[in-house]
């Protein structure tokens, strides 16, 4: 699936008949002065579509500068051909 390539963003194509569609995506800490962040996880989007993203938190460390998550979209009544768009964010937590 294309949606799997590392890069930001994430199409998906689906209608109410597809079932949930689950995206697996990797993330590299990019603050070089910091090994240790942790990172929460916000969904914006359009009430028609659900989208899951787990874990809701990543936690980088000295160690594990790279992490997975996974995301799950699935519809409940999606209109035939609509583009929809959704934003995922990473925010910092403070006080790691």
């Amino acid at each position: 699936m294309i949606s799997n390539i590392n890069y930001p963003s994430i199409d998906v194509s689906m209608n109410t008949t597809t079932g949930p569609v689950t995206v697996k995506k990797t993330v590299t800490n990019g603050d070089t002065k910091e090994d240790m962040a942790t990172y929460t996880v916000t969904v914006e989007k359009p009430a028609e579509l659900e989208v899951n993203v787990t874990p809701s938190e990543l936690k980088f460390t000295a160690d594990a500068k790279k992490l997975d998550y996974q995301v799950t979209f699935s519809a409940a009544s999606l209109v035939k051909s609509k583009v929809i768009k959704i934003a995922i964010l990473l925010r910092i937590k403070k006080g790691y």
